[in-house]
This record gives structure tokens, C-alpha cells and sequence, in this order.
């Protein structure tokens, strides 16, 4: 039996039943967001449907993993489908290869209304981001010549641009990934600086007086007590990005609550490296006024390790879970108008309460006292799992559109 393919606007095959199974096992192609057809068959089908059943299988019957094992738990929890054919490897297989200026440029001139590609266009296989890894490297390398300069000449006008390179350069970093990752590109870099600026000084303002309303419970939670104001802020401030536009896909709930994330975690980074330096300062001069003659705390030391601790683990934290939050939210708004029905949304809340929850485990103190950078670690790996089975799901909405538009059907939400 030979049997067709359609994947978003184009036809593959034939392909025997073998080759169908081999592509099903290495990920190539997942068999439930693959329309097939054979002679036979009256019209197109999912090709889990035309192939047997326990050869689309195959590949999950397999003993997983331990990673694996913890990805099926993580996407369980969170209400998603088990990731499918994803790779690390093929994920940033394009870092290392060659890419010119103009491919650069042409990756950043996306998302006005001459830019943004037709649907039939888009290629909603796995994305292979690069352009991020060019930005990391340059924020680095301007790091390192501001910090070099500074040791070597100990002039001060060094330091507001080691505070804000360093604050800001990882968060932007980890923002092109999630602007490379939508595919779609239906958003400009406008919308995505507006979002990690204006959504960010809103976000920080928003919880400045969420901070005020829960002042009671910074006693029974501690720093925790910021998983349930700087989320909802963040969140709130995404949300109010998309009023004015239909948006119904995750990959633009990821890219514009990655944009809010990145610009609070900016943000709060400088705020954190200004007072690292000032209170070191006083300090200090407190000491000295005290006659101690040890103790005193180098001010720029402190704020540097500070800064660095903070870029390193920026990605696995605010970023992170303001795009998976936003990204469930749109999910379960669809194409619907935003509205207090979208609130009620089980799916909307079981994401969101698991980056509050995830927040508040960060800033536990018994976090870093027993587990130290492994726990933050293993809380950046669920969240980032969670990202990807919400970009798996805008993936496949996308396909689903594409496959409806080709065999013109009208659309219809994704469950």
C-alpha cells in the first residue's frame, strides 16, 4: 500500500507503510497532525488513522527515558499533549551555520501587514532558532569589553553600562528565541519592544501594589509571597498587549508574555545591581563610622556577581513563566474576544497556577539551602517543558488550519 502526505500546503509521498513507520519512530512527522491518503479512501484522514495503530505507537511503547518519563509528567500536569518529535539537537542545529547580515536583517523585518507570510506559507514544522545565540554572544562580548575596561582603568563611567548590559542582554537574548519560535511571524519588532518596555514597567508598577494588598503575607510566606503578585502582574500586563489585536495562537501568547517577562526581569535586575551598590555603600560608610577596621563589602564586586547570577538564570525564570502563562491564556480565549469567560477556563488556570507555583518554589529559602543552583535548574527545565508543549500546540493548530484552508473546510478551534 502506498500512501500520500499532506503537510501544510504541500503533497509527499508515496511512501510505503515501512517508511511511514520509521518517519513516525524518529520524529520526522507526528502521525496525528498528518493528514494521509491511499487508493481507497474516500478523502484525506490522519495517518494515525490509515497506519496500525500499534506501529504509531511503537515508538511511545519504548522505555522512555528518565527525562522522557519527566516530560510525560510535566505535560500531564500542566493539561498538554505528550511532546512528539522533538530533538534538542535538530531544535538548534542552525546555531553553529552560517548566516549573512541580510538573512539577519530579513529575520527582524517581519510582522506588518506587507511582512507577515500567508498561512499556507508558514512552515510549522519544529523551528530552528539561531538569530538568539548571534545576540547572546554580542551581549556578552560588550559585557566582557565594559568589564575589562573597567578593571583595567577603574573609571566609573564604566559601570552604568556594565549594570545595564548585564541586566539586559540575556533577557533579550532569550526574547529573539521566542521571536524566532513564531513561526507565524505576525508580529513586528514594535509590538515586541512595546511588550518587553511598556509591559514591563507595567508589570513591575502592577506589582508594586499587588506587594501592598498581600503586606500580610510576607510574614507566613516570605519572598515566596512574589509568586502571587509579580505572576498576575506580569500576566495582566501581557494581556492588556493583545486588546487591540486578534491573537489567538500560543506561539504569539509565548513570544508576547516572553516580551513582558524578559522586560521585568530587565528591569528588576538593574533596580537589584543599583541597590547591591548603594546599600554596599552605606554599609561601608557605616562601618567606618564605627571605626571597624574589616568587613567592608566592595560594592562593584557585589553588584557584578549579582548581575551574572541573575543573566544566567533569567531564562529558566520571569521569561519563561509570564510566556507560558500568556500562552495558555490565548489557547483558551482562541478566537474569541477577550472576556471573563476566557478566566474561567480550567486549561487557562492549571498552566498559570503551576508558574505561580513554580515562582513561589524559586524564592523559597529552603530552595537554594538544600538543593543551590540544582533546584533552580530543575524548576527551569519544567518550565521550559511546559514551553515546549505549548509550542508543540501552536504548531499543530497551525497545521490544523493549513489542512482545513487546503481541503476548504472552515476553521474551527483546535481542541
Amino acid at each position: 500500500m502506498l500512501v500520500y502526505l499532506s503537510i501544510g500546503d504541500r503533497q509527499e509521498g508515496p511512501y510505503s507503510v515501512e517508511e511511514l513507520r520509521q518517519k513516525v519512530q524518529e520524529g520526522e512527522i507526528v502521525a496525528a497532525e498528518t493528514l494521509a491518503w491511499h487508493e481507497g479512501l474516500p478523502s484525506w484522514c490522519p495517518l494515525q488513522s490509515v497506519l496500525p495503530k500499534a506501529q504509531v505507537d511503537s515508538r511511545s511503547q519504548s522505555n522512555p527515558s528518565f527525562l522522557g518519563r519527566i516530560t510525560d509528567h510535566v505535560t500531564t500536569a500542566a493539561g498538554s499533549e505528550k511532546i512528539e518529535g522533538f530533538s534538542l539537537g535538530n531544535f538548534f542545529s542552525e546555531v553553529f551555520s552560517k548566516h549573512d547580515e541580510d538573512k539577519i536583517e530579513a529575520s527582524f523585518a517581519v510582522g506588518t501587514q506587507e511582512t507577515t507570510p500567508p498561512l499556507e506559507l508558514v512552515d510549522a514544522n519544529w523551528p530552528k532558532p539561531w538569530l538568539f545565540f548571534r545576540c547572546l554572544c554580542a551581549a556578552v562580548i560588550v559585557y566582557a569589553i565594559l568589564l575589562w575596561g573597567y578593571r583595567k582603568f577603574e573609571n566609573p563611567n564604566l559601570l552604568p553600562g556594565i549594570m545595564l548590559v548585564g541586566s539586559f542582554g540575556v533577557p533579550i537574548a532569550t526574547l529573539v528565541l521566542f521571536f524566532e519560535v513564531n513561526v507565524l511571524k505576525n508580529l513586528s519588532v514594535y509590538r515586541v519592544i512595546k511588550g518587553f518596555m511598556l509591559g514591563g514597567v507595567l508589570a513591575l508598577i502592577g506589582c508594586l501594589f499587588l506587594f501592598e494588598i498581600l503586606s500580610g503575607w510576607n510574614e507566613l510566606l516570605g519572598a515566596s509571597v512574589a509568586g502571587l503578585t509579580e505572576e498576575p502582574a506580569k500576566l495582566l500586563a501581557a494581556i492588556w498587549l493583545v486588546r487591540q489585536k486578534n491573537i489567538s495562537n500560543p506561539l504569539n501568547g509565548l513570544l508576547l508574555g516572553a516580551a513582558v517577562g524578559a522586560g521585568f526581569a530587565a528591569f528588576e535586575s538593574a533596580g537589584y545591581a543599583f541597590n547591591i551598590v548603594f546599600d554596599s555603600h552605606n554599609q561601608n560608610i557605616a562601618l567606618l563610622l564605627d571605626g571597624a577596621t574589616s568587613g567592608f563589602t566592595n560594592p562593584v564586586q557585589a553588584m557584578i556577581a549579582n548581575i551574572e547570577t541573575r543573566g544566567l538564570l533569567s531564562p529558566l525564570a520571569h521569561i519563561v513563566w509570564t510566556a507560558i502563562s500568556m500562552a495558555a491564556f490565548v489557547h483558551a480565549k482562541g478566537i474569541r474576544p477577550i472576556s471573563m469567560e476566557v478566566f474561567k477556563d480550567f486549561r487557562f488556570w492549571r498552566v498559570f497556577g503551576i508558574a505561580i507555583l513554580l515562582h513561589m518554589a524559586w524564592n523559597s529559602q529552603w530552595l537554594h539551602q538544600f538543593t543551590g543552583y540544582f533546584g533552580w535548574l530543575g524548576l527551569g527545565l519544567i518550565a521550559w517543558i511546559i514551553m515546549i508543549s505549548q509550542m508543540q500546540r501552536g504548531l499543530k493548530e497551525i497545521k490544523h488550519e493549513q489542512s482545513l484552508a487546503t481541503h476548504n473546510l472552515q476553521p474551527s478551534p483546535v481542541p
